[in-house]
């Protein structure tokens, strides 16, 4: 069967039925193993995903995994030490499940080996990346269809404003 590499997007035959990626993206001696140099929040919606850049590669997100990945960005933005409570990600008993899954999605689509997230092991989580290398394009998240999301981008892109007309 046929499908599109979810990193490449070139067709590629699937006889299991449950790759998502294309060979030369599953294979894991073509990972490098470190922290990436840029991780840009983009927010595009396509396909039942959502765009991020890892390194200048796009990498395409589900929904919850978007959600949970800005949410530790913005905590390891505006926090001061970067960590947010797994029940300040989402409510529920399910937030490890999808911060694994998240981190999967992000290794798999970057062909980075890293340690996405660190966890305190009291409930909370931050994003293991220098604060200085995450940027978010708030201006695109103001139609996501996550409430906070899109109350916390309208917010950020309001401070944004009213700091540049004190200049």
């Amino acid at each position: 069967m046929d499908k599109l590499c979810r990193h490449c997007g070139r067709e590629f035959s699937d006889t299991s039925g449950r790759s998502q990626y294309c060979h030369s993206h599953r294979r894991k001696e073509n990972r490098i193993e470190e922290a990436p140099k840029s991780i840009e929040i983009i927010g595009h919606f396509q396909n039942d995903r959502y765009s991020i850049l890892v390194n200048n590669t796009s990498v395409m997100l589900s929904m919850k995994s978007f959600s949970y990945l800005f949410k530790l960005s913005w905590a390891r933005l505006r926090k001061e030490h970067g960590w947010i409570h797994k029940d300040n990600i989402e409510g529920g008993d399910n937030q490890a499940r999808y911060i694994y899954r998240m981190k999967n999605e992000i290794i798999d689509g970057s062909l980075l080996q890293w340690k996405v997230f660190e966890s305190n092991r009291n409930g909370s989580y931050r994003l293991n990346i220098d604060p200085g290398a995450i940027s978010i394009h708030f201006e695109n998240l103001t139609d996501y269809p996550d409430y906070q999301i899109r109350t916390m981008a309208e917010t950020e892109l309001s401070e944004i404003q009213k700091a540049l007309a004190k200049t």
